[in-house]
């Protein structure tokens, strides 16, 4: 059985949101860049993306998936964000997905140190 036949028996509806769209969709965005990915909660995001295989490279960055290119973020969480990154060893990747496009926008967020 195909996912496609699944699909039209009803016994396969994902992914069936945005939500879930913007995270397929991200996923197979960094997938196609050659990187690999697993769960990012215990860092404060959606995914840790590896430039190679997990066993044998630590992460580079700590991605959150954002349902659009343009969502709205407030000073302070991007001020978390590198915060964070840099508590975790890790640059935090904003992940914007356009649904119509079926395309992701990517944004780096990294603590610099002053003095």
């Amino acid at each position: 059985m195909t996912i496609e036949a699944a699909r039209q028996a009803g016994i396969w509806d994902y992914p069936a949101n945005l939500q879930e769209r913007a995270r397929c969709g991200v996923f197979r965005g960094l997938w196609d860049q050659g990187y690999y990915m697993g769960v990012g909660i215990r860092f404060g995001g959606e995914y840790l993306v590896y430039p190679g295989d997990p066993l044998r490279y630590h992460s580079h960055f700590v991605a959150t998936v954002l349902e659009s290119p343009t969502t709205m973020l407030r000073p302070m969480e991007i001020v978390a964000h590198g915060r964070l990154g840099t508590a975790t060893k890790k640059s935090h990747l904003l992940c914007g997905w356009d649904d119509e496009k079926k395309d992701v926008s990517y944004l780096s967020v990294e603590w610099a140190g002053f003095g």
